[in-house]
Formats: C-alpha cells, structure tokens, sequence
C-alpha cells in the first residue's frame, strides 16, 4: 500500500522505491534478504544453465559471492535469524548450507593452464590478431595427411 500511494504522489522514499539493477541472465527463482537487509541473495537458474545462488549487496547491486554447488536449479533459500547461515534448497533433493557470513565463491573452476598451454593459448592469439586461424590450418594439415595414407593413396 505504501508503495502504491507513493508512486502515485511521486515521491517514494529511498527504501520503497522500486529500482531495477538490470536484467540477469539466467531465471531468478527466489530472494532472500539477510537480517539487517544490507544483503540479498537470490537462486538463479534454468534448463542448461549453471544452478546458481548468487548474493548482491543491496545498496550497490553489486555481485558479492557466486555459490555453485546445487547440481540442479535451487527454488528456495533462507538466511537463518542471525545470518550465520543461508541455506538453499533445490530441484536436485539437496539442501545447501553456506557460511552466512563467508566472502568467497565456491563455483566450480576449471584447472589452471600449464606453461606449454599458456605458449599454445598466446600463440592462438598472435596468429589469430594477425588475421590467421591456427585451429583451421593444423585441421586442413591433418585432413590433407589423411587424405595420402587413406585408401588409394
């Protein structure tokens, strides 16, 4: 009711008034804001999507962790009364709890490229800044290899 009756005088105050921080990516199932309210955290996810907690600060809108261990799209999450904890339940039948008060992400990470696929990943880029295309010539390389020992050859 506030916040009807204000939009309609034009004057919402800083709490009430609706504001958008932008589109996400991916389906936001359900938010939770923690006590005190200076954080929110919300389930992201959707078919073929990485099922996601993500929690915003709320004052900036800015990202603060990026939770990823549910297997399947979490629907509902909680902040337990003091905000040690947060908990998330999802469509994978398990029920995550997270340190409420933690500041680290815990996606999965790939594994960290080696020397040689560092030299590998910066020559790609030299080649390819250069108007060159290594993937398509060492592929034609092995293609025309093939084609004199296949049959006939």
């Amino acid at each position: 009711e506030e916040v009807e009756a204000c939009r309609g005088r034009g004057d919402c105050s800083q709490i009430t008034a609706p504001r958008a921080l932008g589109r996400h990516p991916q389906l936001v199932w359900r938010v939770s804001f923690a006590p005190g309210g200076h954080l929110v955290a919300a389930c992201h996810g959707a078919v073929g999507q990485s099922p996601t907690v993500v929690i915003y600060e709320v004052a900036t809108g800015t990202v603060v962790r990026r939770l990823g261990r549910h297997k399947d799209t979490p629907l509902a999450i909680t902040w337990s009364a003091d905000g040690s904890i947060l908990a998330s339940a999802g469509m994978d039948k398990r029920v995550m709890l997270y340190d409420g008060h933690g500041t680290g992400d815990d996606l999965p990470q790939g594994d960290l490229d080696d020397d040689e696929e560092k030299q590998s990943w910066i020559a790609d880029l030299l080649e390819y800044s250069a108007g060159g295309n290594r993937s398509d010539s060492s592929q034609n390389r092995s293609q025309d290899e093939g084609s004199a020992t296949g049959p006939g050859a």
